[in-house]
Formats: structure tokens, sequence, C-alpha cells
């Protein structure tokens, strides 16, 4: 498996479209969005790259900090 760090302290959270546990930020100039959807009941992770109505997973995680370790294409369940 391949891991990856997600730093959200660096990132702009986007307040304004975020809701619950879905969450929003934004970094650099591209218009690319991260999406971070939150599981509380397993406490996991999962991250899309967004851009407009497109979506692509980039992995999961099973933490709870501000720099996630994702695990590259894999989906925790």
């Amino acid at each position: 498996m391949i891991d990856f760090k997600i730093d959200l302290s660096k990132m702009n959270h986007l307040k304004e479209e975020s809701v619950y546990n879905r969450n929003l930020y934004s970094y650099g100039n591209m218009g690319v969005k991260l999406l971070q959807v939150c599981d509380e009941e397993y406490n996991t992770y999962d991250y899309y790259l967004v851009d407009g109505e497109n979506k692509v997973f980039l992995g999961s995680s099973d933490g709870n900090c501000d720099e996630e370790e994702v695990s590259l294409m894999y989906m925790y369940t």
C-alpha cells in the first residue's frame, strides 16, 4: 500500500462550502478543491479532488489530526 500525507493546516478551509462531515479545502491557484468526508462511526476520512462536477477519489485515512496519512486509492470500509 502506498501512503501520502495531507497537511490540512497549510490549506484554506472553505467554511462557507463545508457542511457537517464534508469539509472542502483549497490550495494553490488551480481551482481544484480537496473534499474530506468523515465517517464518525469508524473514525475514518475519505479524500477526493473536486473540480466542478467532477470528483476523483484519492484515498482514505484512519486518523484524527491535521496531518493525515492517506492510503492511496484505498477505502476503509
